[in-house]
């Protein structure tokens, strides 16, 4: 199954339909704390490929919205984060009085 959101997406913004994408990360590197000897593992890991369970992707979802055409695609993380900032904004112009 695909991490992306039917297109008949109920989010808009700024008139603009809003689809979540699950698979749009950004690959940071791979975490091998959690091993008992983690330069062999990374040994292993790099010459023959072998994966061990306790490895971990370190990943964090891309910053980024694509537009296209009358659609945003952008990570559901990078949603709620946008969605968050708004909210405080017109929290903030509300307090202030600026703004219409």
């Amino acid at each position: 199954m695909s991490g992306i959101r039917e297109l008949s997406s109920p989010f808009t913004f700024n008139g603009l339909r809003v689809v979540t994408d699950a698979t749009l990360v950004d690959h940071l590197g791979w975490d091998f704390s959690r091993c008992r000897s983690p330069s062999r593992a990374r040994r292993r890991f790099w010459k023959r490929g072998v994966k061990n369970k306790l490895v971990r992707a370190i990943i964090r979802a891309k910053p980024d919205a694509y537009r296209m055409g009358d659609m945003l695609v952008m990570h559901p993380d990078t949603w709620w984060e946008l969605q968050r900032h708004v909210k405080h904004a017109d929290a903030n112009t509300k307090e202030t009085g600026h703004g219409n």
